[in-house]
């Protein structure tokens, strides 16, 4: 059916086909917004707050909540990749992502027990 050519006689065939289309856009909708609930907040939390390569001061506002100040405090007990550079202590973003990998990972396991 073309739309350009439409007569009053071609309305109830077209309504038809819209009504057919838009129900489709609202299954896909629907299913994109299944795919983002599912979707886990914590997958790129590191790589979706840093550029890739930045230099992360331990100070930075952006890592509350993926790393305690205690954990980079006494980065050599827990881990945390934290460098001195100068009189700060700073880290990137990559370093940060693979040192929380399998700390997720741990708490994906635990979460699955409960």
């Amino acid at each position: 059916m073309e739309i350009d050519n439409l007569t009053f006689n071609d309305l109830p065939q077209a309504v038809s086909m819209l009504i057919s289309q838009v129900s489709s856009m609202r299954s896909e909708v629907a299913q994109m917004r299944q795919q983002l609930q599912q979707a886990k907040p914590e997958d790129n939390l590191i790589l979706g707050r840093f550029k890739p390569g930045e230099w992360i001061r331990s100070t930075d506002k952006r890592l509350v909540g993926l790393v305690s100040p205690d954990q980079i405090y006494h980065r050599d007990r827990s881990g945390v990749p934290f460098h001195r550079r100068g009189g700060s202590l700073y880290t990137t973003a990559e370093e940060l992502d693979q040192w929380l990998n399998p700390h997720r990972e741990a708490m994906g396991k635990l979460k699955k027990i409960i």
